[in-house]
């Protein structure tokens, strides 16, 4: 089962296992509003491979797996399917980070400001569904 051409390449193209990972691979990138070019411009891999690896055509080697997942703020498990659900990883994003080093006050504020950031978020996916 273990190859030199990638983490997922004992698993058929056609495989659950590459599909999902094609697609949540896209997923988080759409999230993001990123480009496939955005993502390898990010990741220091090159744009026809996240196109390859998106498509389930081609599989990542671990180390690009590691690559992507970082890009992308997320976990290796839910690229590969083992979790259901995107997360972030606390300690990885510097947002998060720099809300812990806030006072009480300068949290409500920002608090705040991440809720109103979210209205406008809801309401420009209402408006652009319509």
């Amino acid at each position: 089962m273990r190859s030199r051409s990638g983490v997922l390449h004992a698993m058929r193209q056609d495989s659950p296992f590459i599909l999902a990972f094609a697609a949540r691979l896209r997923a988080a990138r759409e999230l993001r509003q990123w480009t496939q070019r955005d993502l390898a411009a990010r990741a220091g891999v090159p744009k026809s491979g996240v196109a390859h690896f998106e498509r389930g055509t081609r599989r990542p080697s671990v180390e690009t797996l590691h690559r992507l997942a970082s890009a992308l703020d997320t976990s290796t498990d839910y690229l590969l399917g083992r979790i259901a659900v995107l997360q972030q990883p606390v300690d990885a994003d510097p947002l998060v980070r720099e809300f812990g080093n806030l006072n009480g006050a300068d949290r409500d504020l920002a608090r705040d400001f991440v809720r109103m950031l979210m209205i406008r978020h809801q309401l420009d996916r209402t408006v652009h569904r319509e």
